[in-house]
């Protein structure tokens, strides 16, 4: 408990934003571990047994592990008759060095086993339930438990048996044998991977797989049945969100006075407070224009920004309760007649064919199964897309979620940096989702990837003057430490856009984007300049993302809009075929 407590001030102390109010519930689980070793003999399955691919010696000690490994290094010595019985190896059991290990041997005490016996290397296998091979019989499936790193030259493989609470070391004669019957078998010698159990026709295709093989975790590999299929059945991540919100703050950035710290220890030196200026929102609407993008400069900028975005969903929320009815032209009307396959799944279409529409504008969208119809609904969040979220924007205002009502749910990545967070307001999720996790690259080079006609909102918003906008700007944010630096009347020189953060200066090049701004928009006062800036970066990341939902869209069928990440939203299958079940390659990979 203590470091418990120690972890939750350590959270609260480093500017979190939350504290600890009561505990409600606490639950401790505890597993018993009994760490795998192996005694006294067991008896040969079976299905193993008639392989002939195993020496199990059958001993009356503890010592199994010993007697598998001299049954492995002197089983061509002794008589073929009476391979199994340990009186066979007893004048080898010297040869062995087993200084500071215990018997029974665990598998983690084969690497100090290794350290004594440089000339061997150890693998361990285990095996599993029953399972018809191809052949129709029942046959084990074997994988690996232990995989030596030793490079010694004698080699020995052992197999880990089971029974009840007994456990057992015998030596794996042939490995080919063993998993033989888990491949098809043409009656031909197979060459296998000790670390991946696949196997190959010819020793030198080995020699290369192993190559690769080695350079990864030993793991057994496992192909789908035959007949398996994956298939595509959540639909209404298909659908466009039809609101989607870009926003960004800006702060006052204020030097601090800190002590020189203990350079015997790691530390991280704070010379920067971070106050909120102002911040932008632009809510995009899928199906036309919506509204002007949101402007505000204050020093209440994040209790405000909260509130505003609360009312902006609220709003939201009403149009989603006022459904509209449906529209639909003689066009239309000989599109459901003529429709023979729903245009959500794609499967064919029965006596539950029913008609499909927008909600929000009441346009007819095609022929659907009714349940696919009823599946199809607007979705319940409404995402507000920050750039670095994580890392910076979520610090400003996250606190600031508390003081309404509202259930506030979490996706932490570490007790400073959240994937997500989110509220519900009026039965609809208000989820702050960071752009950086679907598209990690800076402002500046993502803009740079667009081509000029596709900064449609820049352009609708900015006319003629737009070709300006269409690039990151540049900002003084060290020098901007202050309210009252909002009210100087000029651009402040070059130097004091300098970055003690980067080391740098801007460019003369920048510098001269940044008076061109100033003059083509009029700028009065660094205020203005302020939320021009603001405005600008938010225009950008929406065309940007906006561009990135249209591609996934075109690509997929999918709206990364609906998902929190892009490792969560590749894994989902393409839509085309819709509702098509998609089978497995039959390919193999270490």
């Amino acid at each position: 408990m203590g470091k418990v407590k120690e972890n939750m001030a350590k959270y609260m102390r480093e500017g979190s934003g939350w504290t600890l109010g009561h505990v409600e519930n606490l639950e401790i689980h505890l597993n018993q571990f009994n760490p795998l070793k192996g005694a006294s003999f067991i008896p040969t399955p079976s299905a193993l047994a008639k392989k002939k691919a195993i020496i199990n010696v059958q001993n009356k000690d503890q010592e199994c592990f010993k007697w598998a490994i001299l049954s492995a290094l002197h089983h061509e010595e002794v008589d073929q008759k009476n391979t199994n019985r340990p009186s066979q190896y007893v004048k080898w059991e010297d040869d062995l060095k087993f200084e500071g290990i215990d018997f029974p041997v665990s598998l983690r005490a084969i690497d100090k086993f290794e350290r004594c016996n440089v000339d061997l290397n150890i693998n361990v296998y285990g095996y599993d339930g029953l399972k018809k091979g191809e052949d129709g019989e029942e046959d084990l499936q074997v994988y690996p438990l232990r995989i030596s790193k030793n490079t010694g030259m004698r080699h020995v493989d052992l197999l880990f048996q089971t029974s009840d609470s007994k456990q057992h070391y015998c030596w794996i004669k042939s490995l080919s044998r063993l998993l033989g019957s888990q491949i098809s078998e043409h009656g031909h010698e197979l060459f296998f991977c000790r670390r991946c159990l696949n196997h190959f026709s010819r020793q030198d295709i080995l020699d290369e797989h192993m190559e690769y093989c080695s350079q990864k975790d030993a793991v057994r590999i496992v192909m789908p049945e035959e007949e398996s299929f994956v298939g595509f059945h959540n639909h209404k991540k298909m659908m466009r969100v039809p609101f989607a919100i870009y926003a960004d703050f800006e702060c006052f950035t204020e030097k601090l006075d800190t002590c020189q710290p203990d350079s015997s220890h790691s530390y991280t030196k704070a010379y920067q407070l971070q106050r909120p200026s102002g911040f932008c929102y632009h809510i995009k609407y899928a199906h036309g224009d919506y509204k002007d993008p949101i402007v505000y400069c204050g020093e209440d900028a994040a209790k405000k920004f909260v509130q505003c975005i609360e009312e902006e969903v609220r709003a939201i929320a009403k149009l989603y309760k006022e459904k509209k009815p449906m529209e639909m032209t003689d066009d239309d009307k000989a599109n459901f007649e003529a429709s023979t396959h729903c245009h959500i799944c794609g499967d064919a279409l029965g006596g539950d064919k029913v008609r499909d529409h927008d909600h929000l504008t009441g346009k007819y969208r095609g022929a659907a199964h009714n349940q696919c119809n009823l599946d199809f609904q607007l979705p319940k969040h409404v995402p507000i897309f920050f750039h670095n979220l994580s890392g910076y924007d979520a610090h400003i205002f996250v606190k600031e979620l508390g003081f309404s009502e509202g259930k506030i749910n979490v996706i932490p990545n570490t007790d400073e940096k959240y994937i997500s967070f989110s509220k519900q307001v009026d039965n609809l999720e208000m989820r702050f989702v960071d752009s950086c996790r679907f598209l990690l690259s800076s402002l500046d080079n993502l803009a740079k990837n667009l081509t000029p006609d596709q900064f449609k909102t820049v352009k609708a918003r900015f006319g003629d003057r737009h070709e300006l906008m269409i690039r990151k700007g540049v900002f003084p944010y060290e020098y901007m430490d202050g309210p009252a630096k909002l009210e100087e009347t000029y651009l402040p020189p070059k130097e004091a856009f300098y970055s003690t953060l980067s080391g740098e200066d801007i460019s003369d090049e920048d510098y001269t984007h940044a008076q061109k701004v100033w003059e083509a928009f009029e700028c009065k006062t660094l205020r203005d300049y302020h939320d021009l800036y603001l405005e600008t970066d938010v225009l950008l990341l929406s065309d940007i993302f906006e561009n990135f939902r249209d591609i996934c869209q075109t690509h997929y069928g999918l709206d990364p809009a609906n998902y929190y990440t892009s490792p969560a939203f590749p894994t989902t299958p393409p839509s085309k075929p819709l509702g098509k079940d998609w089978s497995f390659f039959p390919i193999q990979i270490c």
